[in-house]
């Protein structure tokens, strides 16, 4: 592996455009949505499947976190805020740094793709290192790595929730997935969006130097499940 100290961990959270019942009687993209929901099964025009499904699509979404740690460092630094466009510019100069190599689990599928989409969506130039439409992924280890595809190796991909419970016998999605993003965002927890995105950064760190050395880290199998933490803290909706 090549100088850790200019590795730079780093996750979005996403939620769709519209959050309200109020929004999408006026949505302009409500038809696009039902007509994208005719050619895909899974996915239907109800306003809840909608709220939970939208936030893969950057054509119906946007970006609403972004959490960053230096490999070398303890602290997660986060940016966060409903205005997209001004969050885009924030995170710019530090995406826009070729010193830093950026580290993430499924960055070439989704969290890459999707930040290309949504700067130009607002009107900016992205930098030029995000269009990996036709770059081989081995000709990006340079600028970035993704520790799905290390651990997929030539066989399967897995979800972070599954390595995390797999190799650390924990997850950071035990307590609440991606799809409670929005109604986070509805009711303006912030807080919330940026804890569950630095967790993901942490734990995508953590299972990355478990595969790179499995025999120096000692993982102990926790007293209750992630089930029974998960059922525990979930007893109460978020606020």
């Amino acid at each position: 592996m090549k100088d850790n100290k200019n590795i730079l961990w780093f996750d979005i959270e996403t939620a769709p455009e519209c959050l309200t019942e109020v929004e999408r009687a006026t949505y302009p993209k409500r038809k696009l949505w039902e007509k994208k929901s005719e050619t895909n099964e899974w996915i239907e025009w109800t306003f809840n499947w909608y709220i939970k499904k939208a936030s893969v699509y950057p054509e119906f979404s946007k970006v609403v976190c972004v959490s960053f740690k230096l490999w070398d460092k303890v602290k997660t630094i986060s940016i966060k805020d409903s205005d997209e466009k001004k969050l885009l510019e924030e995170v710019f100069p530090i995406l826009h740094q070729q010193m830093n190599r950026l580290w993430w689990f499924n960055i070439y599928n989704f969290d890459i793709p999707f930040l290309w989409k949504r700067y130009i969506i607002n009107w900016y130039l992205p930098p030029m290192w995000l269009d990996i439409a036709n770059v081989k992924p081995w000709e990006l280890d340079d600028v970035m790595v993704d520790v799905m595809q290390i651990w997929k190796h030539t066989s399967f991909w897995c979800s972070l929730d599954l390595l995390s419970m797999t190799l650390l016998w924990e997850s950071p999605k035990s307590e609440w997935t991606w799809e409670y993003v929005a109604s986070a965002l509805l009711a303006n927890n912030f807080d919330w969006i940026e804890k569950y995105c630095e967790w993901d950064v942490l734990y995508a760190e953590k299972c990355y130097e478990y595969i790179m050395n499995p025999e120096e880290i000692e993982i102990k199998k926790p007293e209750k499940t992630a089930k029974e933490i998960a059922e525990a803290k979930m007893a109460e909706p978020i606020e």
